[in-house]
């Protein structure tokens, strides 16, 4: 993924485990709680063409400015006799500076957007490109490229159209193809960004993002089968390719919980600073500890309390992650840490029915032991 962070927005998408409402007995270590389980790290890769050099429009020739000497009065005819006659100059050559073509002038304005768009300044590369196409309107790069500083700049519907511009004028070409599909997958249209990413691999079967791109998708739609195959190719041809390395391990945590703390903690391996890689990994932990028996299982949830930890030391205000410790702990029979907690995650999101329903199994358990200004602050 040109990968930007110049280049691309996160949209995480959550799992979410739909309990039924009992009661928990004290010190319950496989009871039933709501986790809102694993995030994946969404969005899309953007690939950017940085547009080619422009050449020198002044030919690497100075320019020179004709020189003339002004005319001198007529003088005294003694001074002229007492002096010798004044040779005249020759006139200097003048060099004109070649005007430059319209090609060379649109190269020029692709070379000034290029600039801007590695600065970050996505409005002044958007009026670059433009100016550009209105002298060429048949370069599909400089269309993808426009595309890339609206998608950027989160104008994802003109960016769709600037991609659509570039696919017809470059049809097979893979990463034009792939930054249609990026902008389709935002705007939640994941049968179109199927589509697009599907052609983007068959043009260029060696491109790591639009497999990952394309596993995104597949998970959007729920088809997961297919997204853990394009996540794995993603990794196959890019080993250090975090996203998909816990993307993958989110996915896998339904059907092979070791395997998926296993790709998780390679994702972290790579970036520690990986929130979501944590929440996921403490997931992971929380439903291999449900497979376990008593003594077994406490050592899980012991480790994914410390990767909930984590995730919220790395992000704060990570309300998932918040939920999840706080189910943890419910768990473990640490009622009043896990009504601390839940509070904390009902306050900073109303709207969220685990975290409430958590909370209340808390404070059902033991954890209403907390002071009265906890409630009120």
């Amino acid at each position: 993924m040109m990968k930007s962070e110049s280049s691309l927005r996160l949209c995480a998408f959550a799992l979410i485990v739909c309990p039924l409402v009992t009661a928990l007995p004290l010190q319950d270590i496989g009871g039933t709680l709501a986790f809102s389980g694993q995030d994946i790290i969404g969005g899309a890769a953007i690939i950017f063409k940085p547009p080619k050099r422009v050449k020198d429009l002044a030919g690497n020739t100075a320019a020179l400015l004709a020189a003339k000497r002004p005319s001198r009065p007529n003088r005294p005819a003694e001074v002229a006799r007492n002096n010798r006659p004044v040779a005249q100059p020759t006139p200097t050559a003048v060099a004109t500076t070649p005007t430059p073509t319209v090609e060379e002038r649109a190269e020029a304005l692709k070379e000034q957007a290029n600039t801007y768009y590695d600065r970050g300044d996505f409005q002044q590369a958007i009026e670059a490109y433009q100016n550009a196409l209105k002298l060429d309107a048949t370069d599909a790069d400089a269309f993808n490229n426009l595309g890339a500083s609206l998608y950027n700049a989160r104008r994802y519907r003109e960016a769709s159209e600037a991609f659509q511009n570039a696919v017809r004028l470059a049809p097979n070409d893979a990463d034009t193809l792939n930054n249609l599909g990026a902008v389709y997958y935002v705007l939640e249209q994941y049968d179109r960004a199927l589509d697009n990413f599907q052609k983007a691999t068959a043009a260029k079967p060696d491109s790591a993002d639009a497999h990952y791109n394309l596993g995104n998708a597949y998970y959007m739609s729920g088809r997961n089968r297919e997204a853990a195959t394009a996540y794995r190719k993603a990794i196959e041809l890019n080993p250090g390719y975090v996203e998909a390395k816990t993307n993958l391990g989110s996915l896998l945590i339904s059907t092979d919980m070791r395997a998926a703390a296993i790709e998780l903690r390679a994702a972290l391996g790579l970036r520690p600073d990986n929130a979501v890689a944590y929440n996921n990994l403490g997931y992971a932990y929380v439903k291999i500890a449900e497979t376990l028996d008593r003594e077994n299982a406490v050592q899980y949830l012991r480790q994914a309390v410390e990767a909930y930890k984590e995730a919220l030391r790395l992000k704060p205000d990570y309300v998932k992650a918040m939920n999840n410790l706080g189910a943890a702990y419910n768990k473990l029979g640490q009622y009043q840490e896990a009504a601390a907690l839940l509070l904390q995650a009902t306050r900073a999101k109303p709207d969220f029915p685990e975290a409430h329903y958590n909370f209340g199994t808390a404070l059902y358990n033991g954890g209403a032991g907390l002071p009265y200004s906890s409630f009120t602050a």
